[in-house]
């Protein structure tokens, strides 16, 4: 079809008459196709479209000559790309409307702070928040989150260790996805950026003797810490949900431990099972109510680790005692979960006793054959002084 021109024609598919408008006889610089039940509303369309393609060129005849120059350079540098000088500047327009209903990236923050704050969430997550934030505020404090760039993010994200640049990224995705929802940006830049990927380290656990030394030691000198100890070794339970739960939790007549929704980090109520080893220790320091760390935070710290150092388990950090891999991350779950699979190789097990909600896969990956069976039933034979062996080592011995 010619350049300029328009067509009405029979369409045998569709039985209906089809108008065709080129890009240059179109008011809007794009192609018009249109059909008709009859041929006199495809021609009363069509001189519809030609009376506003005349007012169209009645105005530009009217533009000034500077401006008619600067249409006619900018239509130049469209042309490549396919794209009309109308289409450009709609989108434009629709770039700008954007912008005006966008808010700061310190805004968004605090919008997000208070929406989830609502949730009750805890101090620990607010304050990993903040520290995020805190990470960006200079580059994107007042910049307008419709105008933040990925390449800009990904830049910036470089400058942290892998495991903070994870943190941040899954930070970022959130709130950028809630002002997505809000309407203050039509997309996420974290679309477009790859999560970090985590090299896979090796699982590292606490010796059979380091466990019975900590344990000892607590149970002489720091009794206070004993229950810690207890039910990270031996449930497994994480250290900051032990550190929220109430001896209220602990059934020792039922055996079973109560994680409540407040004390869970995943929001959620959840048995846990007390074996016959948590048993015996437990015993020697349960008390009928009351907060298990009952202490402030920093007097609980400075225990914890003075009852560690008595037995050479000092801190993780680097310069401690020379070495800084004698008390490996996480290591009272990592000991349990090891210990747990090595002994009774039971996965769905130790997913339910370790509250899991992830694949089994991972539990497999990160724990199976870490210990040996010898070396874990030993584990599950640390008792206190003059109590039995657990019945349960007696049946998968």
């Amino acid at each position: 079809m010619r350049k300029g021109s328009t067509s009405i024609k029979w369409d045998d598919s569709r039985e209906r008459w089809k108008l065709t408008v080129s890009k240059m006889a179109s008011p809007t610089g794009e192609r018009i196709r249109t059909f008709h039940s009859t041929k006199q509303a495809a021609q009363n369309e069509k001189r519809r479209i030609e009376d506003e393609q005349r007012k169209h060129g009645i105005s530009g005849t009217l533009l000034a000559p500077d401006l008619a120059a600067e249409a006619a350079q900018a239509a130049e540098l469209l042309k490549p790309y396919g794209v009309s000088l109308l289409a450009a500047a709609k989108r434009i327009v629709a770039e700008e409307k954007q912008k005006a209903k966008s808010c700061t990236f310190a805004e968004l923050f605090d919008a997000y702070q208070c929406r989830e704050g609502k949730q009750e969430r805890r101090e620990a997550t607010v304050s990993n928040w903040r520290n995020t934030f805190n990470q960006y505020e200079p580059l994107f404090g007042n910049k307008r989150i419709s105008e933040i760039k990925p390449a800009a993010i990904r830049k910036h994200m470089r400058n942290f260790t892998l495991s903070a640049s994870g943190n941040h990224y899954r930070h970022l995705r959130s709130w950028f996805n809630y002002g997505v929802k809000q309407k203050w940006m039509s997309e996420n830049p974290m679309s477009s950026i790859d999560a970090p990927e985590y090299q896979q380290s090796e699982t590292r656990t606490l010796t059979n003797k380091q466990c019975r030394d900590l344990l000892n030691a607590a149970a002489k000198d720091w009794l206070e810490m004993l229950p810690y100890a207890a039910l990270g070794l031996f449930a497994g339970i994480r250290p900051t949900e032990i550190r929220r739960m109430q001896w209220d939790d602990i059934n020792m007549a039922d055996r079973i431990i109560t994680i409540t929704s407040d004390t869970s980090k995943t929001r959620r109520r959840q048995p846990v099972k007390i074996n016959d080893t948590l048993y015996e220790w437990l015993n020697l320091c349960a008390k009928d109510s009351g907060a298990i760390d009952d202490m402030p935070a920093k007097t609980w710290q400075r225990k914890w680790y003075a009852c560690r150092e008595s037995v050479g388990l000092y801190k993780s950090e680097a310069g401690k005692a020379g070495n800084k891999e004698l008390w490996p991350h996480d290591a009272m779950r990592h000991t349990f979960a090891s210990n747990h699979l090595a002994a009774f190789r039971n996965i769905a097990e130790l997913q339910i006793e370790m509250r899991h909600t992830g694949n089994a896969q991972v539990l497999h990956d990160h724990y199976l054959n870490v210990i040996t069976k010898k070396d874990a039933l030993a584990f599950w034979k640390i008792v206190p002084s003059g109590a039995k062996t657990p019945k349960m080592i007696e049946r998968v011995s």
